[in-house]
């Protein structure tokens, strides 16, 4: 189902461009999908989040999330796969959507439910923004420091 008041932004590049591209062509999607593979800075890459009203990350491997995080301080509610880091920074739900990133139905799903439900959409943004204060780069040195510490105590003893 193509909604007109919605258009779907890719942000970044890969070795699948060109294939992406192509089906973009073949579906005629070209008016409702969007490729920006142009290099971004890192302090301006509030000014892409803020340009859009959602965030979604398929991603079929993810060590941390950092961009989850950047998207849960500007705002967004996120989606995001249910692997790695991700997992363990989003609550579906609360703070943001879970999907399987090989379920074009979960993310589809995901999707209309925050675009077509804007109680949930405005609960997950703000749930979102309070998470991502709990990972200033202050808090992730203090726990890192607190892990190595113990990580320490461990070979002390043993």
């Amino acid at each position: 189902m193509i909604r007109p008041d919605v258009l779907l932004v890719i942000f970044g590049s890969g070795p699948l461009k060109e294939e992406l591209d192509a089906c973009i062509k073949a579906a005629d999607l070209e008016n409702h999908v969007k490729i920006i593979d142009k290099k971004t800075k890192q302090a301006d890459m509030h000014l892409v989040y803020s340009s859009t009203r959602l965030f979604l990350s398929p991603s079929r491997y993810e060590i941390f999330g950092m961009t989850v995080l950047e998207a849960m301080a500007c705002g967004l509610p996120v989606i995001g796969s249910s692997v790695g880091g991700m997992k363990d920074i989003i609550s579906h739900g609360k703070n943001g959507l879970l999907i399987d990133p090989e379920s074009e139905d979960e993310i589809s799903e995901a999707v209309l439910l925050l675009l077509n439900t804007p109680s949930l959409y405005h609960s997950i943004s703000g749930n979102g923004i309070q998470t991502s204060r709990g990972f200033s780069w202050d808090r992730v040195a203090e726990k890192m420091e607190l892990a190595y510490k113990a990580a320490m105590k461990c070979t002390e003893t043993n």
